[in-house]
């Protein structure tokens, strides 16, 4: 698909996540993959809006989405690295986002979150 109808569909993710949390949350086996793809995608646009839709989802579908907390959050942290600063700070947010509802499952992240954020 063009990168209009893939950045489309992620911003449709994210609006959706408010409105429709039940459907979401039961698809999260679908989408996580989708939001992957986006957060790596070659095209800025299209890793902005992964951010966007992972930082709604993250506010909406919670507990359930920290479920994949070890799919996402390496894509997540990556986000920090990108070349282009809008998407870094919007990594950001999609990661504070996330990392709210997580306890201990976060620690064996901390070390490579810390070190990402300190070379902002």
């Amino acid at each position: 698909p063009s990168v209009l109808v893939r950045r489309g569909a992620l911003y449709l993710l994210g609006t959706c996540a408010e409105g429709c949390t039940e459907s979401l949350t039961s698809n999260l086996d679908t989408v996580v993959p989708w939001l992957i793809k986006g957060f790596a995608d070659p095209s800025l646009e299209i890793r902005i809006a992964a951010c966007f839709a992972m930082m709604h989802i993250s506010e909406f579908c919670q507990p359930e989405v920290t479920e994949h907390y070890e799919e996402l959050l390496p894509s997540i942290i990556n986000t920090l690295q990108d070349g282009h600063a809008l998407v870094q700070r919007r990594g950001c947010l999609a990661l504070d986002a996330f990392c709210e509802s997580l306890g201990a499952e976060l620690e064996p992240f901390v070390a490579s979150i810390m070190q990402h954020l300190s070379a902002l």
